[in-house]
């Protein structure tokens, strides 16, 4: 199905898309899944090693 629009310009529209979800994709989601939770992890605590303990229970107000 074609549309036309400015008379300059074809757009084809997508009926379906076909996907394909197997073990390799599921694993690879996975591992990035992880990576990405290491990674806010990691920075999350080098955020929090750089205050004293006194500072962030002083500043819990």
């Amino acid at each position: 199905m074609e549309m036309r629009f400015n008379s300059n310009v074809n757009i084809k529209s997508i009926d379906s898309i076909e996907a394909v979800v197997d073990f390799k994709v599921v694993m690879e989601l996975l591992r990035i899944g992880i990576l990405l939770t290491l990674v806010s992890s990691i920075a999350s605590m080098i955020s929090i090693v750089k205050f004293s303990p006194l500072t962030i229970l002083k500043e819990r107000s």
